[in-house]
């Protein structure tokens, strides 16, 4: 490829990499101490001796991506020195290093010039790691073309970078950004990729027809109309929102196995059984064939739709119920992995850390002299953690907390009671969500809304976690941001879910048998859910019980051994 040079060969240890740092006449004596003994802590982290490490980028940075530093006692300063030692010595080595994060580094005069230009703080963080990569291949910014992008894709993937696609997709497009707005910028335009697997055809592929036939339907469920509408409870926008790309992925299925795209002229073609069948099985396959709640779903889908819309023949109906039976993956309560996570928090130490995390966080970012963003998400995500302890929220609702809507606060000023409130139309079973703040969150609430948020956003944003266009963040990226920094600060691995698990495990540990207070908790409506996803959970704790009556047992042997002695 023009341009850019393949980087040289790592050497084949880690040992080797200490001797060129030893031997380094261009580092002061005490910094090639500090890089040796950095790396031969990383050999002892990884259980092996530095000269049976291999030496490859890639290969390190996926250890330390795996590793907590509290999970090796170490402090974040010293995390940050084994991870600046690392590149440091791959640079001496002649290796071309691409950061984990877009750190700001020594860039060649005509990039430095053009990062000036923009005045976007954003836009910087998205294109710095890209500049830094062309600089380290002689790579002038007119240079610049898709070729040496989707170089850039690969080095990031070999590097084991964190979510290299996504990093391609944002600097391509604030590429594009910047050509579009600055003169000055090189008049190069980037492709951009779609790295979605969607297959869903959009309504406009189908006939007329069939999009009348799906808005109508949406409309009746979302009761728009008092009068003729004969459903119970109208659907919320986020049900709305799940039933449209169902629709057309079933629809999309059919097409996918040979169906023409203008045969399915209304819903009722969907809901036909061989038709049902076909997409299904599709679905199925691409699945991997595995029977899944999504796709349980689908089929339950058609029994709806064919029951309460296209009202068709009963004998329809019921093979379509027949379908649905054979796709019910039969899995009912938490997953296996959620419970094995769980049994961390058998340990007290490890409820502790959680627990004091979100206080830990604040201090660490108040303690910073350069109060930058990295300080205001992190009083973000001690905020999150604190809310989710205190009132445990389905990712989608904590990430979309509404300033104005859901935080309700008796009178102003800082002593006031501050309840959180979710109405029932937003939330997932239907059920109003009302919780009271404890002061030490409000705390820390009040203290990221006066001095943190600000430097989050560039609009206006009504929402408590916003992100850059305005909106709010989405629930699965904020969920990531939470749980590496639970992951990195306490060695704790979580997931969002996993805080509504963690408060019923640690009630009914303290609590056994008590599934009322767990279902209120959760705003489960119905206490059959609550038994199905946390019966068993009191199990140790009936041990340690028995445990205690055995210990009883034996003392009272004990005694009377003595006496008859």
């Amino acid at each position: 490829m023009s341009g850019i040079r393949n980087p040289i060969k790592a050497p084949p240890t880690v040992a080797d990499l200490i001797g060129i740092v030893e031997d380094s006449v261009d580092l002061p004596v005490r910094r090639r101490a500090d890089i040796a003994s950095d790396f031969r802590c990383l050999s002892a982290m990884l259980g092996a001796q530095p000269s049976a490490l291999h030496a490859d980028c890639a290969d390190l940075r996926r250890h330390l991506g795996a590793a907590s530093p509290s999970g090796f006692r170490l402090s974040p300063t010293r995390w940050r020195n084994m991870t600046s030692s690392l590149n440091k010595a791959l640079a001496l080595a002649g290796i071309a290093v691409i950061n984990g994060r877009p750190v700001r580094q020594k860039l060649s005069p005509p990039w430095s010039a053009l990062r000036q230009r923009l005045h976007d703080r954003y836009d910087r963080f998205a294109l710095t790691r890209f500049m830094g990569f062309c600089t380290a291949r002689n790579i002038e910014p007119n240079g610049v073309s898709d070729e040496l992008m989707r170089a850039f894709g690969e080095a990031l993937t070999a590097a084991h970078v964190a979510r290299p696609k996504q990093i391609v997709r944002d600097t391509v497009k604030t590429w594009n950004k910047a050509a579009a707005t600055l003169s000055s910028w090189p008049a190069v335009r980037l492709s951009t990729t779609n790295n979605r697997a969607d297959y869903a055809l959009p309504l406009s592929a189908y006939p007329p027809s069939f999009g009348a036939d799906v808005e109508a339907y949406l409309a009746h469920i979302a009761g728009r109309d008092l009068v003729e509408s004969d459903i119970a409870q109208p659907a919320a926008r986020a049900t709305l929102k799940t039933r449209r790309q169902q629709i057309l992925q079933l629809a999309a299925a059919l097409v996918a196995s040979a169906r023409d795209a203008s045969s399915i002229t209304f819903l009722a073609d969907l809901v036909d059984v061989e038709a049902a069948k076909i997409a299904l099985n599709w679905l199925y396959v691409r699945n991997g064939r595995r029977k899944t709640g999504q796709l349980h779903n689908f089929a339950l889908l058609l029994v709806i739709l064919a029951r309460h819309w296209v009202k068709a023949p009963e004998a329809d109906v019921t093979a379509l119920k027949a379908l649905r039976r054979k796709l019910d993956p039969g899995k009912t309560g938490m997953t296996k992995k959620n419970r094995r996570r769980l049994l961390q928090f058998t340990d007290p130490r490890n409820v502790a850390k959680l627990l004091s995390l979100p206080s830990a966080l604040v201090a660490q970012a108040r303690r910073s002299e350069r109060a930058g963003i990295a300080d205001a998400l992190k009083v973000q995500t001690a905020l999150a953690i604190a809310i989710e302890l205190t009132c445990p929220l389905r990712a989608k609702n904590l990430a979309g907390l509404d300033i104005e809507r859901h935080i309700v606060r008796s009178r102003p000023g800082c002593d006031g009671v501050v309840h959180l409130v979710i109405a029932e139309g937003e939330v997932k079973n239907k059920a109003a969500l009302e919780f009271e703040l404890p002061a030490d969150v409000v705390q820390i609430l009040d203290l990221y809304l006066a001095q943190f948020r600000p430097r989050l956003i560039k609009a206006p944003s009504p929402f408590l976690f916003p992100a850059q266009d305005g909106g709010h963040k989405a629930p699965s990226g904020f969920g990531t941001q939470i749980d590496k920094v639970i992951f990195h600060e306490t060695g704790l691995k979580m997931n969002a879910h996993l805080f509504r698990h963690l408060a019923a495990f640690l009630y009914l540990k303290a609590r056994p048998g008590e599934y009322e207070t767990v279902r209120l908790l959760l705003a489960h409506k119905s206490a059959a859910t609550t038994v199905a996803f946390y019966c068993g959970l009191e199990q140790p704790a009936a041990f340690d019980r028995y445990d205690q009556v055995l210990d009883a047992y034996r003392r009272q042997s004990g005694a009377s051994d003595a006496q008859q002695r």
